[in-house]
């Protein structure tokens, strides 16, 4: 039978070691894919952003030989200007969130680990160290040389897990603060989906406005001084809505958290009032009409639909995409689990085959980190919140697809610009319900 069990315990540490390998190398994954953590872009080779055209994408080129002349209003080189400053300042904010909320984690985690430690593995033996000390004399031959004694003197051994013990409390202390950094001081968060909602309602904004001036998009195109003439009011709109906006900026982001819009009055999205009512459907003015309806479904609709499909794949990076934290994070959260197991397993066989090394107070300690590290990986998730934003984007996606069917199954102008106020109310219905699980998501251990 101790053979037997002994066999068994073999098979086992081999199953322990295989389960450890592969935890690792899930968590190896997860750091290299957060390279955003570490400074750089949020983003990996695709572009959020290409639906505001900017000069030199595919998306401009592609715009301009489909569209050319629609491109005066279909692109606004002050709106992509006002939008990437804003932008700019959003995605450094988020970094230092990420950055100080998962540090926060992985500090908290070390320190609880070295506390463990210390408390169920190196006291025992700083007590030994103290008594070898006391009566002048190292343990006799036939007593176990505790590990510290038998790699350092008792003088040492004391220093040694004094700092240990040290190094836990300064780790912890240190989680503390940047768990705090992270979660307020400075008002990070905020400045962060401030610069988002500023971001977001600028491409709302530009939409609506489009739409809203239809008429006048038609009625110039072709005509330079007119051309010219609308983009000069479209920059003097922007400049008024950004003021406007921006007045109170801290209480409007306020306002959309609790209460799930952001007050902004006549501004505020969808389309304002139902355009094209009286405009020629037939001729070139109906031409330039119709080609205008369809850059708003190929740009701005199948735009959003990319951005929505996109962010729900699991081949893009840890840092951008909630489909691979949610399958990452649970992979590794169940290897530790399983780890756990392993480790409670060897403690079983340890006490049913007496092997002494099986039972140790070392494998009740590895057991009990791993678990602490399992918790660490749950903080992470309710920090990331993966499956909140995949919801929202699979939602925000079905609402895409079956507005742009009914987009293109209108056929009037009216109806297509019903249909597009559907969009637009999706696309601000999806940035309010960001704004309200951002907000919410804590990185906390």
């Amino acid at each position: 039978m101790i053979s037997a069990l002994s066999r068994e315990s073999v098979r086992t540490l081999r199953e322990f070691w295989t389960g450890a390998t592969h935890s690792l190398a899930l968590i190896r994954i997860v750091f290299l894919d957060c390279r955003l953590l570490w400074g750089t872009e949020l983003t990996d080779d695709a572009n959020y952003n290409d639906e505001f055209l900017p000069p030199g994408t595919a998306d401009h080129a592609r715009a301009t030989e489909v569209f050319g002349p629609l491109m005066f209003a279909l692109f606004s080189q002050k709106i992509w200007d006002e939008f990437r400053t804003r932008d700019t300042v959003a995605r450094g904010a988020k970094r230092a969130i990420y950055r100080f909320g998962i540090g926060s984690i992985v500090l908290g985690l070390l320190a609880l680990a070295l506390a463990t430690i210390d408390i169920a593995y190196l006291a025992p033996q700083l007590e030994f160290a103290v008594l070898c000390k006391l009566l002048d004399a190292g343990p006799r031959p036939d007593q176990c040389t505790p590990f510290l004694l038998s790699v350092m003197s008792a003088d040492s051994a004391e220093t040694f897990v004094k700092v240990v013990a040290g190094a836990a409390a300064l780790l912890g202390v240190l989680s503390f603060v940047t768990g705090f950094w992270q979660g307020g001081f400075g008002s990070r968060k905020r400045r962060w989906l401030s610069a988002r909602m500023c971001c977001e309602l600028i491409r709302q904004w530009r939409w609506r406005y489009y739409l809203e001036h239809l008429e006048d998009v038609v009625a110039a195109a072709g005509n330079e001084a007119r051309e010219t003439a609308y983009q000069e009011a479209q920059d003097a709109a922007l400049d008024a809505f950004l003021r406007d906006l921006e007045a109170d900026l801290p209480a409007r982001l306020e306002h959309a958290i609790e209460h799930g819009r952001i007050d902004l009055g006549e501004d505020e999205t969808p389309i304002r009032k139902p355009p094209l009512d009286t405009t020629p459907q037939s001729g070139p003015k109906g031409e330039r009409l119709a080609l205008a309806l369809k850059a708003y479904d190929d740009v701005r609709i199948r735009g959003q639909i990319w951005y929505a499909t996109y962010l729900t794949e699991k081949s893009g990076r840890f840092g951008t995409h909630p489909a691979r934290q949610k399958s990452l994070l649970h992979e590794v959260e169940t290897a530790l689990v399983v780890l756990v197991l392993f480790a409670h397993l060897l403690v079983v066989l340890g006490v049913l085959a007496d092997v002494a090394a099986f039972k140790s107070v070392f494998v009740h300690t590895i057991a009990i980190t791993m678990a602490l590290a399992a918790l660490a990986v749950t903080a992470i998730d309710r920090g990331l919140r993966p499956e909140a934003h995949l919801g929202r984007f699979l939602g925000y996606k079905s609402q895409l697809l079956a507005t742009r069917d009914r987009f293109r199954e209108a056929t009037t102008p009216p109806a297509k610009i019903a249909s597009a106020q559907d969009v637009e109310r999706a696309a601000y219905d999806e940035m309010i319900d960001f704004l309200r699980e951002a907000n919410a998501a804590r990185f906390v251990i």
